[in-house]
């Protein structure tokens, strides 16, 4: 006992308070549960309690970072599918405006309208229409028939050509051509590339080819013929730089005479931009028949 004062004297520990010291530590150790620093029946563990909420915390994180993401990657997915329908569905004119006219329902128009050629004989063909084709079929006769130079025709057929489609129009009792090119839901919606009026001849008649070729045939001039129109045809399509596409057309050069041979062909190109709006029909280039050229 002598030994364990003497110690506590070098120290600088009264012997008096020797005694007192189980209950100062049991004192401090309340104190440190009470503070986090130590758990019942434990050494400290202020530092592993710590360590512990930090993986909890880092825990949770990482769930919340996933479900956003996840929530992120269905967003963007509806949006992406949203975009797609509306491409979808932003065409004008679809499969549902064709009609497969058949035979005896052109023929029974026919008798009802009478004459081809009369001026009442558009409004006639295409109310006589609702009868056996569907309203798109009937909206886009409409639609063709209100365009300038007004001609009454059906969609035989249409091809998805990119930015813009192809349509292949039948004209029943036309006397010249019967079948035609329209270029469909761009913008505008609809594009008769059989509008002679509308392309730019003066560029054409500059061409060093044109001038030859005119003084054999002082009479040329261009002309849509039916088998070059036919649906085993369809024009050419280039993209341009920009995104923008061209419809490469071809129109025959003749005489105006039904059983005169072409003398050549003019070429034209139709723009579009990368939205599908219509910028301008171009004159390409003018080439002369070769002596292989199928005949009307």
């Amino acid at each position: 006992m002598c030994s364990v004062v003497r110690s506590r004297l070098e120290v600088g520990v009264s012997p008096a308070r020797y005694g007192q010291w189980p209950i100062e530590l049991a004192g401090w150790r309340n104190l440190w549960r009470r503070s986090g620093f130590l758990l019942s029946g434990s050494k400290r563990t202020g530092r592993r309690n710590g360590k512990l909420s930090g993986i909890k915390v880092m825990s949770l994180l990482k769930r919340r970072v996933a479900t956003a993401l996840a929530v992120v990657g269905v967003a963007s997915l509806v949006t992406f599918l949203q975009v797609e329908a509306n491409h979808e569905t932003d065409d004008q004119i679809g499969t549902e405006a064709v009609w497969n006219a058949g035979a005896d329902d052109l023929n029974e128009i026919g008798k009802t309208c009478g004459d081809s050629q009369s001026a009442e004989y558009n409004h006639c063909f295409i109310e006589q229409m609702g009868g056996y084709a569907s309203s798109d079929a009937v909206a886009f006769s409409q639609l063709l028939a209100a365009q300038k130079p007004a001609r009454t025709g059906y969609l035989n057929s249409m091809k998805e050509a990119g930015l813009v489609d192809l349509g292949y129009v039948v004209y029943p009792g036309s006397v010249h051509s019967n079948q035609g090119w329209v270029l469909l839901n761009g913008t505008p919606t609809l594009i008769n590339v059989d509008d002679i009026a509308s392309l730019p001849r003066t560029a054409m008649e500059k061409d060093a080819t044109f001038i030859a070729l005119s003084k054999n045939h002082s009479r040329m001039q261009l002309a849509v013929l039916d088998r070059e129109r036919g649906p085993d045809f369809s024009p050419k399509i280039e993209h341009l730089s920009d995104g923008g596409e061209r419809f490469v057309v071809s129109y025959s050069l003749q005489e105006p005479c039904d059983a005169c041979d072409p003398a050549g062909q003019a070429v034209f190109g139709f723009d579009f931009d990368p939205a599908g709006q219509f910028l301008a029909v171009k004159f390409l280039n003018v080439a002369a028949a070769t002596a292989t050229s199928p005949k009307n």
